[in-house]
């Protein structure tokens, strides 16, 4: 049969089809192919065991729920624009392998800070478009999550960011060496060694128990780990709260982290011996004083509903915990010997001046306004914060709990960055203490302390250790 010009026209159609298809496939395969783990462990190998040993130990690799994530779900938009994009940037990676770039550990380790801030810098670009392919802000369980983890999420999306990198990092690898320290001018050379430190004793500290005691008690316990949650609104003591703070906002995860802060093991301490009262302390004292201090309330009463239940919560904490009252000061044993770290903190803070002031602000605004927002919320200054006799407020106390915490989860800060972020911020405003203004009326139990008076204001904290407030924020802004 002759060929037509439609013979013709169909052929090519047909043969520019297949081709399409070909192509189409051949470039789904490709794709598929370069951005699968097997793929990636060709370059990424023994030449860099940091990045694959940490990765096959992360929660993305192993977790209980069987899901693993593959290094193409977080590096590799499913989106054809971004991934178009990624794909291209991930020539240079192809060339640099040609060339011996990162062919040793010594180069990765290098190299390793500056791929950091370039891979961190694309996926905050892309607004963590590859972390959202499985998670969703919507689909996220309050309920279920760490008190911490509610503080975060609620922050950022009170501040309108959902860009999870802002905030989540070395979650799928250790972070390179390096990438996590201030500068060299604000390093002091026992960073590591505190932060070593609090990990050893973190790792001493047992789980919280998983079953509540039967009948009664048991209903006590859960009462005192919902006003440890909630006792700036709970019915039982929000009249004894005068600021925005519960238990929990010091005591993380409601008490049961292993950092500074927990509870568990605290009751197998005391009664116990208290400087500040001058008195030994019974675990309801204790309990009871942060009312009149870190929740610039009225002191619960001894006895009452509440103040049973908050005892019955902590002591359940201790369970299996041997007891050894402390005679020294009311806290747990894990970290008696440790807290509050004076003799690393009071050095530091004897050089204490208007450019550590300015490093505190740094490190503030850089790492914690993210989830305090830049005026501190109404937790960590200001008329709902924490008054001038809480502990936090206390120069020569506030770094170790830094140390130990902040950023969410602790262990990232140095020495000095913790002396300078607590300078800075309890240089700030905040309600001053008065002890007789914070005691409940007359006759409603006594209160255990043979110091009848106490007064504290954030000029005088600042004093106690021979500092001058105004010459440390280099302004005359506080009373």
């Amino acid at each position: 049969m002759p060929e037509t010009k439609s013979t013709r026209r169909f052929l090519l159609l047909l043969a520019g089809g297949v081709l399409g298809i070909l192509l189409v496939l051949g470039s789904y395969l490709t794709f598929e192919y370069t951005g699968s783990t097997a793929f990636c462990l060709k370059c990424h190998n023994s030449d860099t065991p940091s990045l694959v040993e940490t990765y096959r130990t992360f929660v993305h690799f192993s977790n209980p729920s069987g899901v693993r994530t593959e290094c193409g779900d977080c590096h590799i938009p499913h989106q054809i624009i971004p991934l178009l994009f990624t794909k291209v940037l991930a020539l240079k990676d192809v060339i640099g392998e040609i060339r011996g770039t990162l062919d040793t550990p010594e180069k990765w380790k290098e190299k390793g800070p500056e791929m950091f801030a370039s891979t961190r810098k694309v996926l905050s670009g892309q607004n963590s478009i590859t972390c959202k392919h499985c998670h969703s802000m919507e689909a996220m369980d309050s309920a279920k999550q760490s008190h911490a983890a509610r503080v975060s999420m609620a922050a950022a999306l009170k501040e309108g960011n959902d860009n999870c990198v802002t905030c989540h990092r070395g979650i799928g690898h250790a972070l390179p060496e390096g990438v996590e320290q201030q500068p060299a001018s604000q390093l002091d050379t026992g960073g590591a060694t505190a932060m070593k430190a609090n990990t050893t004793v973190a790792e001493s500290v047992p789980d919280p128990p998983l079953e509540y005691p039967a009948g009664e008690l048991g209903e006590t316990v859960k009462l005192g780990k919902v006003i440890f949650d909630e006792t700036a609104t709970h019915p039982l003591t929000r009249n004894f709260v005068g600021n925005s703070l519960s238990c929990t906002s010091c005591h993380l995860d409601t008490g049961t982290t292993k950092n500074i802060g927990t509870l568990i093991g605290t009751a197998a301490a005391f009664p116990a011996y208290s400087g500040r009262e001058k008195t030994i302390q019974t675990l309801q004292n204790r309990n009871n004083n942060c009312f009149m201090r870190s929740m610039n309330g009225t002191r619960l009463i001894i006895d009452s509903q509440a103040s049973v239940a908050l005892a019955a919560y902590v002591t359940w904490l201790s369970e299996g915990v041997n007891m050894k009252m402390n005679e020294k000061k009311p806290v747990t044993k894990f970290y008696s010997q440790s807290w509050p770290g004076k003799k690393w903190v009071m050095p530091l803070l004897k050089k204490a001046d208007h450019a550590a002031y300015l490093r505190g602000k740094n490190i503030y605004e850089t790492r914690c306004a993210v989830c305090h927002n830049k005026k501190g919320m109404p937790w960590l200054w200001g008329e709902k914060s924490y008054n001038c006799g809480a502990g936090m407020s206390k120069l020569n106390k506030a770094p170790m709990w830094l140390l130990g915490n902040m950023p969410m989860g602790g262990g990232t800060l140095t020495r000095q960055a913790a002396v300078d972020a607590a300078i800075f911020i309890n240089a700030q405003p905040r309600p001053d203490f008065d002890l007789v203004k914070h005691l409940p009326p007359e006759g409603s139990g006594p209160y255990n302390s043979v110091v009848p008076e106490e007064k504290s204001s954030v000029r005088s904290n600042f004093s106690a250790l021979g500092l001058d407030v105004d010459m440390i924020r280099n302004d005359n802004a506080i009373p």
